[in-house]
């Protein structure tokens, strides 16, 4: 059976492909006097292809992308090794699934195309991105009816109803 990673809305966190690896794995990890005891567990290659090549695969893109393979178009990440959280350096596989999160992406291809270096967008105008997000989710907010009251007033609420265009 072919299993893949993906990812979709939280209410806590956004979750992003390097925590997807990370818990699959963890859920994997076969525990003493449980029913998974002497099982084999998910080694770390095997979480990172449900994240890359089994992905592509589930979507019929396996002949297309998935892997860095010649011919394939091909999404690159470079994880910076000298961060606290990830050095020293050992097992590659074992620091992308256990240690790595965004905040250690320093360079991103897509489709050969270079989107982030040295830990940066590169190209993009990130306080527009996020002032025009934000306008986005008021005039849905206010759409709906506005905006729900804080649970407790200690709270607060940040986001402000705008008026009507």
């Amino acid at each position: 059976m072919l299993v893949s990673l993906s990812s979709d809305a939280s209410s806590i966190a956004p979750p992003n492909m390097l925590e997807n690896m990370r818990v699959t794995w963890n859920l994997c990890v076969p525990w003493d006097g449980s029913e998974t005891e002497g099982l084999p567990g998910l080694d770390f290659c095997e979480a990172i292809e449900m994240a890359t090549i089994n992905g592509a695969v589930a979507l019929g893109l396996g002949e297309v992308t998935g892997s860095l393979t010649p011919g394939k178009r091909a999404d690159v990440i470079l994880i910076r090794t000298n961060d606290l959280n990830i050095a020293p350096l050992a097992n590659i596989e074992t620091t992308v699934v256990q240690s790595a999160t965004p905040a250690n992406v320093d360079t991103v291809m897509v489709d050969g195309r270079l989107i982030k270096r040295d830990g940066r967008l590169v190209d993009y105008d990130v306080a527009e991105i996020v002032a025009r997000a934000k306008d986005s989710a008021l005039r849905v907010r206010n759409a709906s009816g506005g905006i729900l009251p804080p649970v407790c007033d200690a709270c607060g609420n940040p986001v402000i109803r705008a008026a009507a265009p």
